[in-house]
């Protein structure tokens, strides 16, 4: 809750500062409720056509709004989204409610054959469950998979339960970061945090602050889950694996702890105007 309300109070000294109001609560919305939960406080708010309106939601629902598509003056900050259905008002709204990056990591040894982490809930849509079963069958690559048969083992913020989290990561040099119920992965934002590297399945994400990382030297993206252990692989022999652990964590620094969140984000806005 710290987290969360000091990433508003930053957005909003921030956006204020370039003419933008932000909507005075982020929007946590259920997984069948979550457009809608967008649309009715859109629908409730005051909207004057002369100012320009900011709203954040963390959702798990990328089905595209019905209201405010492309408007002038609404910013829509989404923690899902389809890259395909993108309007030009909807940006992408990094998870950074996370406290992993209040210490320092160090970097996982580099092993004899890549070590790819996972810790959680396996089978939160299709496309998890079959990146689970490829690296699990490859030879290419050592799996450290702790499976949950529910989100966070049915007992969120659990000492054991995290601590568990919070090995299994440090264990490995790569972790897999596949869409669970929305299409995003706050795996992703932890695997950074932690200095690791993710390995990420490509299902028409965005991927935060593109035009500013290049993702294709810090993780491993692939569209095809069959090729994720060659990719893996590849990454693990031809790249310093160390010195991308590092990168990894100087990058979450960088751009996804606050206050600097709130200036990229507002970047993102000035490039898509």
């Amino acid at each position: 809750m710290r987290i969360r309300n000091q990433f508003l109070e930053d957005i909003k000294l921030y956006f204020q500062t370039k003419g933008i109001v932000v909507f005075p609560e982020i929007l946590w919305g259920s997984p069948d409720e979550d457009v809608n939960s967008i649309e009715r406080t859109l629908a409730a708010f005051a909207i004057d056509s002369k100012k320009k309106y900011a709203i954040f939601a963390v959702v798990d629902d990328e089905r595209p709004l019905s209201v405010y598509r492309n408007s002038e003056n609404v910013l829509i900050f989404r923690t899902s989204l389809r890259r395909s259905l993108q309007s030009r008002n909807e940006f992408l709204l990094p998870y950074v409610f996370d406290n992993s990056a209040n210490c320092s990591h160090n970097c996982a040894p580099r092993t004899t054959q890549p070590k790819v982490a996972f810790c959680g809930l396996g089978w939160s849509h299709p496309l998890r469950a079959l990146c689970v079963d490829i690296l699990q069958r490859s030879p290419l690559v050592r799996t450290n998979f702790v499976l949950r048969r529910s989100f966070w083992g049915g007992r969120p913020h659990d000492p054991g339960i995290v601590d568990d989290f919070v090995r299994n990561m440090r264990e490995s040099e790569f972790n897999l970061c596949v869409r669970g119920a929305g299409n995003f992965s706050m795996r992703f934002y932890q695997t950074l945090a932690f200095g690791r590297i993710p390995v990420v399945l490509d299902s028409d994400i965005v991927l935060p602050f593109a035009s500013e990382i290049e993702w294709g030297d810090l993780c491993v993206v692939g569209s095809d889950p069959n090729a994720l252990p060659t990719k893996i692989l590849e990454f693990w022999q031809k790249k310093d694996v160390e010195q991308a652990q590092r990168k990894c964590e100087e990058v979450y620094r960088t751009f996804f702890t606050n206050p600097s969140v709130a200036q990229y984000l507002y970047k993102e806005v000035e490039r898509s105007a």
